[in-house]
């Protein structure tokens, strides 16, 4: 009698011997590949359980049989159909990946939930994560939160890190920082039940989540223990962090396993231990400084083996530095080769400033091609010191020129900055009633419109060609008095349209977000809150960056860093004093590139003066007449091309034209101390607070922002 039928009559009877005895069987064909298929395959038929995932796997892998993915699925599919509910998630993922079948969301998110509802764990979590991306058919908060809290209830630390972090950013829950760390505490002890430790040869579940729970808890941890002050409890959660992400790589490396980018990330919380305030390196630590970089560099290596995706903007940052640690000699000797090999990593990676260092590295080895691939990388990671040597290098300077050239007008681009990030700086004593900006009825529903998901509480930036001043961008460039000269004049010569701003070719269009620190004024009410029929809506500082280093140029060059949730706002200024300390400051900066000029051929300084003007940029909308001083405004400003993609249009009632303007990220409402003003001539007030608050509250924002009423004496 052969193995099948004693099998097939042994099952009959008693199937837990049936499953003993297959098991021995198979420990002696492992030798013999294709018998042990051939055995397994006949074994699953008669209903022997492990047996079924044995013959998926051989079909997946090729293991004794030739590689079959449409007949695993069918293999998987029928065991579905003979009632084996445990096969519901391998068949939901044969539907979402397109894995042996046709792709299938619907069909994905139907067995998906039935895995999910017959207890198995990672189902929910698989939903939870698939209900919030549109990938995977019409994304729905409220069951990415359900699904949540059903993995929260049977104690799962994935589903509590991510409750934890809701509760964090008000994401489909009320803002609360007592919550964020209720649920990290939870978090955190969950994952520390489960994990093995060190030693374990492995770990409670094979999903990669399974080596990220304990250091991640402990993460979350540690920012939920920030946000109450308990900084010391932090810092010592933050070590307790980066050992358990430390012990998990190297389990996961001795177990084969892979792991996600998260363990190198928490790895990064003890850099800033390294460095002082200033963010320099402190000498005493520069050695373990570079060591622990290189420890990173390695764990982004272990993942990077078998995980495609992108290397995160945060860890392509640890690599530049650990290039910069070999280039200027922290932590031990420089050495130009390493330099140039992290350098090198992270400009291919997107860092912009690495793309730069490590072009003018080739130029000097005389490589142009390469100087010529890597700068052009750090272009379009929109690095402005880039940026000016691609364009010097097109006018065909080189040598001493080029070198000349290149240093005057990145100089004068980090004088901009000073001047812009003093000067124009938004101070927290200018914002202690926050910043507003006016709007009207339409525009505030549609930005509470949808779910938080949907990113509908953004601000848009408009063209400068509907703005009221019409000397706008003209200010700087204009002044003068008792006859002097203004030092920006010879700049603009023989150039035909001085409102142009002009780069790599291309002309650029600018786009402003205008806001102000008088929240409730009546001459604003006037002119932007429709005659006081509109709305002012109050963020706080936080919302925004006080002092970016980015400049306004966005080209279709720029691959990084487009248009951020996190505007850059500056201050405009109105008095004349200001713009002659401006125009002195500049003056200055100029000189340099003014004696250049003189050496070089017309049609050369031409476009050295377009550069140079494009660097002004930054600056020339920064400053207004005297008579708009009331207005108090401060702005975000951004130039791109007319054909830039991320342009949007919607087109005036009764108007033949569109009307163009980009969009931020979602950014209002959200943060503590948001309020939204009701303007003093808004019709039946009382309705209309009591939509406003419920609108709020449905999208998790009624602690975050409040409603309130004008106080200004509109006559």
């Amino acid at each position: 009698m052969d193995e099948i039928t004693v099998l097939r009559a042994l099952h009959a009877r008693d199937p837990a011997k049936a499953k003993s005895a297959f098991e021995r069987t198979l420990s002696h064909l492992e030798s013999d590949r294709v018998r042990r298929f051939s055995f397994v395959r006949d074994a699953a038929v008669i209903g022997i359980y492990d047996a079924i995932h044995q013959v998926v796997t051989a079909y997946r892998e090729g293991d004794g049989v030739e590689p079959d993915r449409s007949k695993a699925f069918q293999w998987i599919d029928k065991a579905v159909r003979d009632g084996l509910d445990s096969f519901y998630f391998d068949l939901a993922s044969c539907y979402r990946d397109g894995d042996g079948t046709g792709r299938d969301i619907l069909k994905f998110r139907k067995y998906m939930t039935l895995a999910a509802e017959a207890g198995e764990t990672e189902a929910m979590f698989k939903l939870a994560i698939t209900y919030r991306d549109p990938e995977f058919g019409e994304p729905s908060v409220e069951q990415a939160i359900y699904w949540t809290n059903k993995m929260a209830a049977r104690g799962a630390p994935g589903a509590l890190i991510q409750l934890a972090k809701r509760y964090r950013d008000g994401d489909g829950v009320e803002k609360s920082d007592d919550q964020f760390l209720i649920y990290a505490q939870k978090a955190a002890a969950e994952s520390r039940k489960r994990w093995p430790g060190k030693g374990a040869s492995k770990v409670a579940s094979g999903a990669d989540w399974a080596y990220e729970d304990l250091p991640e808890s402990l993460a979350v941890l540690a920012d939920a223990q920030r946000r109450k002050g308990q900084t010391a409890a932090a810092r010592t959660l933050d070590r307790q962090a980066v050992q358990a992400a430390t012990d998990a790589l190297d389990v996961a490396k001795i177990n084969g396993a892979n792991v996600g980018q998260l363990l190198p990330e928490i790895l990064l919380r003890i850099l800033p231990l390294f460095k002082n305030k200033a963010g320099l390196v402190r000498p005493k630590g520069a050695t373990s400084y570079r060591a622990w970089l290189e420890r990173i560099y390695d764990a982004i290596k272990q993942v990077g083996a078998h995980d495609p995706t992108a290397i995160p903007s945060d860890l392509v940052e640890a690599i530049y530095e650990l290039g910069i640690a070999y280039l200027e000699g922290i932590g031990g000797v420089p050495d130009q080769r390493k330099a140039n090999k992290y350098l090198s990593e992270a400009a291919k990676a997107g860092h912009g400033r690495a793309a730069y260092l490590f072009a003018l590295s080739r130029l000097k080895a005389r490589d142009k091609a390469e100087f010529d691939r890597f700068i052009d990388m750090a272009s379009k990671a929109n690095d402005v010191d880039a940026m000016i040597a691609q364009q010097v290098a097109a006018i065909g300077l080189t040598g001493r020129r080029f070198d000349a050239a290149k240093d005057a007008l990145q100089e004068l681009r980090r004088n901009v900055l000073k001047i812009r990030n003093s000067k124009h700086r938004v101070g927290l004593a200018d914002v202690s009633h926050g910043i507003a900006h006016y709007t009207d009825g339409g525009a505030l529903s549609s930005m509470l419109s949808g779910t938080p998901s949907d990113g509908r509480n953004a601000v848009r930036l408009s063209s400068t060609v509907y703005v009221n001043d019409p000397t706008e961008g003209q200010r700087l460039r204009e002044f003068s008095e008792d006859g002097s000269t203004n030092p920006l004049a010879f700049l603009y010569k023989d150039v035909d349209d001085p409102d142009a701003l002009s780069w790599q070719g291309k002309d650029f269009h600018v786009f402003i977000a205008c806001f102000s620190l008088q929240c409730d004024s009546l001459n604003l009410w006037r002119f932007y809150g429709r005659n006081g029929t509109g709305f002012s809506i109050i963020s706080p500082m936080a919302v925004f960056d006080a002092e970016s280093g980015d400049g306004m140029l966005r080209g279709p060059w720029a691959k990084t860093r487009r248009t951020a949730a996190k505007l850059a706002l500056h201050m405009v200024l109105y008095d004349d004093e200001h713009v002659r300390q401006t125009l002195a400051e500049l003056s200055k900066a100029i000189k340099p590139l003014e004696k250049i000029l003189e050496g070089v051929p017309s049609e050369d300084a031409r476009r050295l003066r377009e550069v140079a003007i494009a660097v002004l940029g930054d600056l020339m909308y920064l400053y207004k007449d005297a008579q708009y001083a009331d207005e108090r405004e401060v702005r975000a400003i951004e130039a791109r091309t007319l054909g830039d993609p991320e342009i949007k249009t919607f087109q005036p009632g009764g108007k033949s034209y569109a009307r163009l303007y980009l969009e931020t990220g979602a950014l209002l409402f959200r943060e503590s101390g948001s309020k939204v003003i009701i303007g003093p001539k808004v019709d039946e007030a009382d309705s209309v607070e009591l939509d406003l608050r419920h609108r709020l509250a449905q999208n998790g924002w009624s602690a975050s922002c409040s409603v309130e009423r004008s106080e200004a004496k509109y006559r």
